[in-house]
């Protein structure tokens, strides 16, 4: 029958020694600070076995040589309480098949040092509630493939600093709802070699003090023109006005001129001078 004696019975860590009293039986030590502390004298696989472990029974060895375990087969462990890991140098853990983490309440990772992360396959992430992310200091995001990004919700974004966006590719944005911007700054565009616009339906612009547009030439081709001035100032050395049908109503016209010269090769009506 197998003893129910066990090293946690001593006041301090047991080293081992040779032979081993009752292998397979008990495989308490008895002597305390006594054999080899790098455990080279262990000769037998019988060594802290037992064949009906009973509580207490399971054997520790420490001593100050490295530790080296090998499971040929599964290891499971059970944790009813609380566990406390301290490792004083570094740790290094190789998993060479699958690894599976499960954390059924919350999880908390603390990293006062740098932290770097590698993956060399797929990577999927996925959030089912709120995420929220604070960055302090500089953030900078590499992209070297496509990328392709969807929104499913209305978005409110707030900067409340200066952006610089710099592209030196094409750029294409189809909208299909209405488009608002509204604008309490200065907006300066340099568009160059060329700038088209279509409006499918009415184009309104208002300007609230003055309109000034410089170009060498301009030309505007309309099926019907219509202006309203109350007061229309035009200045030009040379002027080419050619229309197949002119209708002008004035309620009042003033003209005043040092010379003026007119003449018509045909004339229907009157010509006043």
């Amino acid at each position: 029958m197998a003893s129910e004696s066990s090293v946690f019975d001593m006041d301090n860590f047991t080293v081992t020694r040779t032979p081993v009293p009752n292998a397979g039986g008990d495989s308490s030590v008895p002597a305390i600070n006594q054999g080899a502390g790098s455990g080279s004298r262990i000769t037998s696989v019988n060594f802290l076995t037992t064949p009906k472990l009973l509580p207490g029974q399971d054997q520790v060895l420490v001593h100050s040589g490295d530790q080296s375990v090998l499971l040929d087969q599964d290891r499971h462990q059970w944790i009813k309480e609380t566990e406390y890991t301290t490792i004083g140098k570094d740790r290094q853990t190789e998993v060479r098949e699958n690894e599976l983490y499960v954390n059924q309440e919350k999880f908390e990772h603390r990293v006062t040092g740098d932290f770097t992360q590698n993956v060399w396959g797929d990577f999927f992430e996925t959030h089912y509630k709120k995420t929220v992310g604070v960055y302090k200091e500089a953030y900078k995001v590499d992209y070297f493939g496509a990328l392709n990004s969807g929104e499913h919700y209305s978005q409110t974004r707030y900067r409340n600093l200066s952006e610089t966006i710099i592209q030196t590719g094409s750029s294409w944005i189809a909208q299909a709802g209405q488009r608002g911007v509204a604008q309490w700054g200065a907006n300066y565009q340099a568009m160059s070699p060329f700038r088209g616009t279509a409006v499918g339906g009415l184009e309104l612009k208002i300007v609230g003090l003055a309109d000034l547009a410089f170009t060498p030439i301009k030309n505007s081709t309309s099926l019907a023109d219509s202006k309203i001035n109350f007061f229309n100032l035009q200045t030009g050395k040379a002027k080419l006005d050619a229309k197949a049908v002119d209708i002008t109503a004035r309620a009042a016209l003033i003209r005043i001129g040092a010379l003026c010269l007119k003449g018509a090769a045909a004339c229907i009506g009157t010509i006043r001078w």
